[in-house]
């Protein structure tokens, strides 16, 4: 809500919104005398003690004693903050929410959103259950699901042709270039022409917590990349700050105060299906701090159910400590035989399923079941590797009796003292501590200070990219493809991440590359568009080079000049030409 909500305001959107049902859509209320009774929705009782009065307006409840007006009820059940429930109950009544001067285009432009893609998920559904639908009804069987979880969830499909859609829309009187701006079409690289943003893909339908469709997310069926497409960024939608399936969970989540994060849509549905409801997904990216902020709204519980693979765990131990960080209590729940959740229940009931659940590790079971799979914990090295990988999620622990019982667990494991972990510990928050505090001169430090250890853009990018390859090691063979064995100019950098390549752990005890470890881990990589960003460094750091090799050719050609050697000039002037095509192409984006 942007405008300014006056107490005028706020009593009108009170007196519109009769508490007692406001409360019954919550809470089944019986009538005692003047008031009505229930079981309070904010703790756990068989008798009741909650009290509602409508002559007052009021609740409360003498379990737990809280209480308040219908506002403070909306918030406290539902954790909106007060302008979130000042609105949602203004929606509900019907008043016009206030707004200020310049915010009446931006809130129409969002409306224009919400309602065309609400429009397209219609048009999507009805193209699901035409004749051209039958080979994604026939994939949706396939998976498992019913329709009633195909309703719940709103799926639909989109048809292989170029234009279906953008050509329905325009014969309803749509610009294409809205269709564009609103993510549901695009213009042809070559012809201009405005086309489908999705074809031939099932289409799930993404919903924001009030039940609006703000994108939508498409599987490919059969051949063909991305498997996955979501609509890009709009004005209603922000992949980062959205979750998969959180309008349908939301409830359960704060019903059993613990919130399932798993990988994948498909995820979801099949959860969904079998009744275990307080699941969400993100969506295509890693969980970001406004993922965790918006589960935190709901619960303070998290489990981590992503994929067994690989990649899933390297996802699992990001997303640890992030959301430790915000205070979350965060568990992982490890599938067998490298599946995901999908993929486990088409062979599993849902009760062994809920089994696994009762199995879920704490922060410090899962890192060290990873570490003692990957290293020997019995040598120097091997304890060195696993403190790294620890030592962060120890420093995110809000919770300082947790943070010292992990510490004393984990020296037991190692064999190492409390005195040995604390003293990692401080040292890792010291680093920290002195990168953040001085993280603002990064982006603004001037190219004329020398003894900066990150000057300018290139530099920047170096060390972007180091952070990217150490937490997603099986992108190093492209980095090397693009950039060769040393990409990295910083003497200690390529000292740092040489240790890396050798030990798979950065150097965190070294007196002289500790404080390179330290600035390297809490650089502020934007992890959450973490494919993109390492194309961006990777194009940076290539036009750098062709950059230095073009001043290079021009130093070369000016001392042939001066001693009138035409013919190297020549050639040089031709080395020069093929140098600036190159650069031409990486500017389109050919490289």
């Amino acid at each position: 809500m942007g405008g300014f909500l006056s107490p005028q305001f706020i009593e009108q959107v009170r007196s519109a919104n009769d508490i007692v049902e406001v409360i019954s859509e919550h809470v089944l209320l019986k009538r005692q005398g003047r008031e009505y009774v229930g079981l309070c929705p904010f703790h756990q009782e068989k008798t009741p003690s909650f009290f509602v009065s409508p002559e007052k307006q009021m609740f409360y409840c003498f379990g737990c004693q809280a209480g308040g007006d219908v506002i403070r009820f909306l918030m406290d059940s539902q954790r909106l903050t007060f302008p979130e429930a000042v609105e949602r109950l203004a929606e509900r009544a019907g008043l016009p929410l206030p707004v200020m001067e310049g915010e009446t285009r931006e809130l129409g432009q969002k409306t224009e959103g919400y309602e065309l893609n609400q429009l397209a998920a219609r048009y999507f559904s009805w193209r699901l259950e035409r004749p051209e639908g039958q080979e994604a009804r026939q994939y949706i069987v396939r998976r498992g699901l019913n329709q009633e979880t195909v309703q719940k969830f709103a799926l639909g499909y989109a048809g292989p042709e170029w234009d279906h859609l953008t050509r329905a829309f325009r014969k309803r009187g749509y610009d294409p270039r809205v269709l564009v701006k609103w993510g549901l079409s695009r213009t042809g690289s070559y012809t201009g022409q405005y086309l489908d943003l999705f074809r031939h893909r099932l289409i799930f339908p993404i919903f924001d917590t009030r039940g609006r469709i703000i994108a939508f997310g498409g599987r490919i069926l059969g051949e063909g990349q991305p498997k996955y497409l979501n609509t890009p960024e709009t004005p209603v939608f922000d992949k980062s700050s959205n979750l998969y399936g959180l309008f349908q969970a939301q409830q359960a989540i704060r019903d059993q105060n613990l919130a399932i994060v798993v990988e994948g849509y498909l995820d979801v549905l099949s959860l969904h299906q079998r009744g275990i409801t307080n699941v969400v997904a993100p969506l295509g990216t890693a969980l970001t701090e406004a993922h965790g902020k918006l589960l935190r709204r709901y619960t303070d519980r998290v489990v981590i159910a992503f994929d067994a693979d690989p990649a899933g765990q390297k996802a699992a131990l990001r997303s640890l400590d992030l959301l430790l960080g915000l205070g979350l209590e965060v568990r992982v729940l490890v599938l067998p035989d490298g599946k995901d959740p999908d993929e486990y229940l088409q062979k599993h009931t849902v009760e062994e399923f809920r089994e696994l659940l009762a199995t879920t590790l704490d922060l410090l079971d899962f890192k060290l079941k990873l570490c003692a799979e990957s290293y020997d914990l019995s040598t120097l090295t091997g304890k060195r590797q696993t403190l790294q990988l620890i030592i962060p999620s120890l420093a995110a622990t809000r919770d300082h009796l947790r943070r010292e019982e992990y510490i004393r667990r984990l020296g037991q494991e190692l064999n190492l003292s409390w005195e040995t972990i604390e003293s990692e510990l401080r040292l890792f928050l010291r680093q920290r501590d002195k990168i953040v505090k001085n993280r603002h001169t990064i982006d603004n430090v001037s190219q004329n200070s020398p003894n900066h250890p990150i000057l300018d853009g290139l530099t920047k990018a170096e060390w972007w990219l180091a952070r990217l390859v150490v937490e997603y090691p099986h992108w190093w063979p492209r980095v090397q493809a693009s950039l060769g064995e040393k990409p990295w100019r910083d003497e200690q950098l390529t000292r740092a991440m040489q240790v890396w390549q050798e030990t798979g752990a950065l150097p965190q005890s070294d007196v002289e590359l500790g404080p390179v470890t330290a600035r390297l881990l809490t650089l502020p990589v934007p992890l959450e568009q973490a494919e993109a960003t390492l194309q961006d460094c990777i194009q940076t750091l290539v036009k750098g080079r062709l950059q230095r090799e073009r001043e290079e050719i021009l130093k070369q050609i000016k001392a042939a000049e001066e001693r009138r050697d035409f013919q190297t000039v020549k050639e040089l002037a031709s080395r020069l030409t093929r140098l600036q095509n190159n650069s031409s192409t990486l500017e389109r984006g050919g490289a």
